[in-house]
């Protein structure tokens, strides 16, 4: 049986922090700690997810670790049709070909697209694309949140990957990271993969902290801080996709 390691390694810790000021909290109309906390999570989800969207960007153009196995594949979906519905439609059906033919379960197939990809797909193409196990065809299509599935492959939108579109980060590493994120997003119009693409790891799940006592005293506020220690890499490239606007 062939296989191979590969060694995630955990990033530094990364933590994102807010001093609230006391008088300022009791002259304010609303709740600034419940409202800051949110914002230091969500800052902390968006450089999670980016990494990962990263990772599996950069795994679809890796060679395989194991010898004889594929590496990660791209599906042309044409130069300027990023955003082009049946361009998009076709490079499913080509993604989930090269996904069978590479045996790849199929319980687990997932895409991601930006926003607008994703509601090109809900208005411009036929609606047998539409996975009816949500409503009716049409109240699913009118209220947007209809789940789609094309080709056996589940769909999902997000805005940290539409944000890495027309980049090119192959020279953007930051001090602290110690997994390989660099990757030429110039092309990138969506990931299409099966789970076993790539790993994540994390010796500190994101979490809220706050100051109290001595601090609050000396300063007259606290300080509110998130963290989170975390790394991403590619493991089976083999099963690792990408879109790309060429």
């Amino acid at each position: 049986l062939k296989s191979n390691e590969k060694t995630i390694v955990m990033d530094q810790l990364l933590y994102s922090s807010q001093f609230v000021y006391d008088l300022d909290e009791i002259l304010s109309q609303w709740s600034a700690r419940s409202e800051i906390s949110k914002q230091i999570g969500e800052a902390l989800a968006k450089h999670y997810d980016e990494r990962i969207a990263r990772v599996l960007a950069k795994a679809s153009a890796e060679a395989a670790p194991v010898q004889g196995e594929d590496g990660g594949f791209h599906v042309n979906i044409g130069s300027g049709n990023t955003f082009d519905a049946q361009a998009i439609v076709d490079g499913f059906f080509e993604a989930a070909a090269v996904l069978d033919e590479r045996s790849a379960p199929a319980d687990g197939r997932v895409a991601v697209l930006a926003p607008r990809q994703y509601y090109s797909l809900i208005s411009s193409v036929d609606t047998n694309i539409l996975n009816r196990e949500i409503g009716n065809t049409q109240g699913s299509m009118n209220s947007g949140d209809g789940l789609y599935s094309i080709a056996g492959i589940r769909i999902l939108k997000s805005n940290n990957l539409a944000s890495l579109y027309g980049q090119n980060l192959s020279s953007a590493g930051l001090t602290g990271e110690n997994n390989d994120y660099e990757v030429d997003c110039s092309n990138l119009a969506g990931l299409v993969f099966h789970k076993e693409a790539a790993g994540c790891i994390q010796s500190v799940a994101p979490q809220i902290q706050t100051t109290s006592g001595d601090f609050n005293v000396q300063y007259q506020g606290d300080l509110i801080v998130g963290k989170l220690a975390m790394g991403a890499g590619s493991l089976r490239t083999a099963v690792a996709g990408s879109f790309q606007a060429v």
